[in-house]
């Protein structure tokens, strides 16, 4: 004998739900001709007021619903990140070798999409054991945020300074900075001009960084693009190479 198909207890208590208020609404309907006009007008506004209540109600739970889900998503997200680092951490520091964290600098909520993603709260939140590593770096994009960013050596080194109460053993730095492209879900491309513009604002940033944050500096600037813009360009005419200006820049007192 051929088997029913199963339905779930949740499809079943919904269309459960369905068919009971499809009754309800049917057994008002047909008593609504049988009252008198002022009785007929009473129950129709009872039945407004009390659909409108459970559309309030219901709005109310899918928002809940919503914002749960998207707090347990931002959590997943946080929580997949910490093992790795975890286990990279260990093996690295088991050999003797020196760790670094680099961690974005957002200058404000317009760079994130969470909220768990804030510099100094994601820091604070990571493990302990985490908390030991040799160097702590930020990543500074302009573009990675909208409107754009950008930070003074006051607004870096506050927030390194900061960083370094959290990091008691960390040497502080910048760990990358650079001209981000269409790669990175922009319009367009960067020219020359502008990512001269970029390497010479923050590598001229050393003395002032070096000079308010304090012997714990360290420096670092890597140009997260440098074979983009710096060799590619040299295989081909070099004109439009930035290795000329990031020589100089590393070679004039970084």
């Amino acid at each position: 004998m051929a088997r029913s198909p199963r339905r779930s207890r949740t499809a079943a208590l919904r269309l459960g739900a369905l068919a009971l208020a499809l009754a309800s609404l049917t057994a008002m309907s047909q008593a609504l001709p049988a009252r008198a006009d002022d009785d007929r007008e009473a129950a129709a506004n009872a039945a407004a007021e009390a659909q409108a209540t459970v559309n309030a109600l219901q709005s109310q739970l899918e928002g809940i619903d919503a914002s749960l889900a998207q707090v347990f998503i931002d959590l997943q997200n946080l929580n997949a990140q910490i093992p790795g680092a975890q286990a990279a951490y260990d093996a690295i520091s088991s050999k003797g070798g020196r760790t670094a964290i680099t961690l974005n600098y957002w200058s404000g909520s317009d760079c994130y999409q969470n909220s768990w993603e804030a510099t100094l709260p994601y820091a604070q939140a990571m493990p302990a054991k985490l908390k030991n590593v040799d160097y702590l770096f930020l990543s500074v994009y302009e573009t990675a945020c909208d409107p754009h960013q950008r930070p003074s050596s006051s607004d870096l080194s506050q927030t390194l300074g900061k960083l370094g109460e959290i990091f008691p053993k960390a040497q502080l730095g910048i760990g990358e900075v650079g001209a981000q492209d269409t790669s990175d879900g922009l319009s367009d491309t960067p020219n020359k001009s502008e990512k001269e513009r970029i390497a010479n604002y923050y590598y001229g940033m050393h003395s002032d960084l070096a000079q308010k944050v304090g012997g714990r500096y360290t420096g670092g600037y890597f140009w997260w693009y440098f074979h983009r813009d710096a060799v590619q360009p040299l295989q081909g005419s070099g004109g439009d190479s930035i290795w000329p200006t990031l020589q100089r820049l590393l070679t004039s007192g970084l």
